[in-house]
């Protein structure tokens, strides 16, 4: 196992060893700028101690208010910064050890554009457009997540057009029914349009149960830390 200590995480020494070119992925410098965040440094010195320039941390700070926006009105303010309180400091660790493990992408990905529409009010990420299947395969994939550590539910018999995504995006044996989670699981409203409306027909992606992502404090993290990293130049 990596060790899991605070000047590990934050500061990567430069040396030959396999990660060193994954410490360079800005994927990895915004989850330690995360972590730092959650741990209690500022706006200014956590993205400069974990290796973002200042545009960088600028960027990563205003998308993660971006993203507060989209969660309950007792989580805004720092909304995101309270998604990071959620986790405690020995799971962030673990997030960390994932980023520095994940894979290099197999096509080069860009941000989704109205990416903030797939954060749900209780942290559940909404799948409902075309697009969004494809982006979190791409995601699953980077991570390595399998069908034991995160669920696709939906509400109904999904129709033909959403099954057809599905199985393209090669989700199809993540997919488990309400029941599954359990009696009383609801999905996240699903909002898009101007005017804004509800769009009925959606899928959300939970933590499977037993699986290596415990909360859905942490699977957000992962998803709005890795859509913001792609947006770094």
């Amino acid at each position: 196992l990596l060790t899991t200590s605070k000047d590990y995480l934050n500061n990567v020494q430069a040396s030959k060893s396999s990660y060193q070119v994954k410490a360079e992925s800005k994927f990895l410098c915004c989850m330690r700028t995360a972590r730092l965040f959650a741990i209690g440094h500022n706006e200014a010195d956590a993205p400069r101690e974990s290796g973002l320039s200042p545009k960088q941390g600028a960027t990563f700070v205003s998308g993660l208010t971006r993203a507060s926006l989209r969660l309950p009105k007792n989580e805004t303010r720092f909304g995101v910064f309270n998604l990071l309180f959620g986790i405690p400091t020995n799971r962030f660790n673990y997030l960390v050890e994932i980023a520095i493990k994940a894979k290099s992408a197999k096509t080069a990905t860009t941000a989704l554009k109205d990416w903030d529409l797939t954060i749900g009010s209780s942290r559940q990420i909404l799948l409902f457009q075309p697009e969004h299947f494809e982006y979190f395969s791409t995601f699953r994939d980077f991570l390595e997540l399998g069908a034991n550590d995160i669920w696709l539910v939906s509400n109904k018999i999904l129709t033909s057009g959403y099954m057809k995504q599905i199985q393209n995006a090669n989700l199809e044996a993540f997919l488990r029914s309400k029941s599954d989670v359990s009696k009383t699981f609801q999905l996240d409203v699903a909002k898009n349009g101007d005017p804004v409306q509800n769009w009925p027909d959606r899928i959300v992606v939970i933590p499977a149960k037993n699986g290596k992502i415990v909360s859905t404090h942490e699977l957000l993290t992962l998803w709005i830390v890795w859509h913001l990293s792609l947006q770094l130049t």
